[in-house]
């Protein structure tokens, strides 16, 4: 009898130690762990909002109620628009292009919001560096696939305008580099550039750097890192550009393989070197 109370007692023990471990686990649950999330400061809309980046994605979330939601979720709005120019250190964010419009062909408003941004946050977001000069020998970018211009980079001098309607299907010009959902970095030169998620035939957000007469390179692209799929580029400042660039790439844009493989590039992706002043630099 005395056995079995000790037997018992051990039981009783046992399953209390199983309870505790089942209510205060001491694992770690990977499914469990809060985001990793950095706190700063973005302007919205010409708006001064805090904003949490979430790591290692890098994209913005904000805080509703008690809970944190992505950015373009909390507007409902998947066409947030991320500007710079080189007068900006870093991309203001705005909730449509006209809205981005409206700002900075507006001299006193655009001023007055600058004003705001030195006053308040004149280092805010360093990771993007502003060039002194333009390159007097025209307009050209760079695009890379690390950031601050690391990993494979592929550079381009051009005259009016340069269009890349998919990058995957595109590799061609590239130097048969895959940079569909690659770059994280880019830099241009005395132009302006248009970057898009998808092909810039369909709706969405869009980055868009205006470097003319100066020079902008962005080391970090915070939630557009890998995921750019097309862009444009252009010297003039007329506003049918995009129309234009669609129309000169739209026969080979429908006719792009099924398996976005360049024929010129081979089945694998590899092969020589593109034409014109494009290369892996």
């Amino acid at each position: 009898m005395k056995k079995f109370f000790i037997y018992l007692f051990g039981m009783i023990i046992f399953f209390s130690c199983q309870d505790e471990e089942i209510l205060n686990p001491s694992f770690s649950d990977e499914t469990s762990l809060e985001l990793e999330l950095t706190q700063s400061i973005a302007y919205i809309d010409g708006v001064r909002t805090t904003v949490y980046s979430e790591k290692p994605s890098g994209k913005f979330m904000v805080l509703n109620g008690d809970d944190y939601v992505d950015l373009s979720t909390f507007y409902d709005n998947e066409q947030l628009v991320y500007y710079i120019n080189g007068e900006l250190k870093d991309f203001l964010i705005f909730t449509s292009k006209d809205k981005m419009k409206s700002f900075i062909e507006n001299p006193v408003q655009y001023s007055e919001l600058l004003d705001r941004i030195k006053a308040l946050d004149p280092l805010m977001i360093k990771e993007v560096d502003k060039g002194a000069t333009a390159d007097a020998s025209g307009p050209s970018f760079t695009i890379a696939t690390a950031h601050s211009l690391g990993g494979y980079t592929f550079t381009k001098s051009f005259s009016y305008l340069y269009v890349n309607p998919h990058l995957r299907c595109n590799q061609y010009e590239t130097n048969c580099i895959n940079f569909n959902d690659e770059i994280s970095s880019f830099k241009v030169t005395n132009a302006y550039i248009e970057f898009y998620p998808g092909s810039f035939s369909n709706t969405g957000g869009l980055v868009f750097a205006d470097a003319r007469g100066t020079t902008i390179q962005a080391n970090y692209l915070h939630e557009w890192n890998d995921v750019i799929t097309s862009f444009w580029a252009t010297s003039s400042s007329e506003e049918d550009v995009p129309s234009i660039a669609l129309n000169i790439w739209s026969d080979y844009l429908y006719n792009c393989p099924h398996d976005y493989s360049d024929p010129a590039c081979g089945s694998g992706g590899g092969g020589g070197p593109g034409p014109g002043n494009g290369g892996i630099q």
